[in-house]
């Protein structure tokens, strides 16, 4: 799941219901609906992953952003951002809930542990310094 050959890498998270959407995981596919009755146009955008409410912030980030820690910690350039209309829940993907358990996390806070332990199983040197 490297994404060292310089693409960009589209993932979109559905979360809520959305009347005018359809979605498949497994086609990794997003269908919207414009108009009603007879007159209905579909237009269907492809993404390299489409992912349900239903999954939890650790299956995400395990899908989405370990390899891109693992590539960035082996001297690659990567950018992660969420992009969405005010309430989808990009701050939840992002954040999550810091000051709750580790399940409820987000990405953030799960790539910080995930760079500072493998480190650590590297041994690797490193020190904390207090900037202000």
């Amino acid at each position: 799941n490297s994404h060292r050959n310089g693409t960009m890498s589209n993932q979109i998270r559905l979360r809520g219901t959305l009347p005018v959407a359809t979605a498949s995981t497994q086609d990794k596919l997003v269908t919207v609906i414009k108009g009603s009755g007879g007159r209905q146009i579909r237009t269907s955008f492809s993404f390299y992953n489409a992912f349900m409410a239903s999954l939890n912030q650790g299956g995400l980030f395990n899908t989405t952003l370990r390899p891109a820690i693992q590539d960035v910690l082996d001297g690659f350039e990567s950018t992660v951002f969420a992009y969405g209309q005010t309430g989808t829940g990009k701050t939840y993907t992002m954040e999550g809930d810091i000051s709750g358990s580790f399940e409820e996390m987000g990405i953030i806070p799960r790539s910080v542990h995930a760079i500072f332990g493998r480190l650590e199983a590297n041994h690797a040197g490193y020190h904390d310094s207090i900037v202000s």
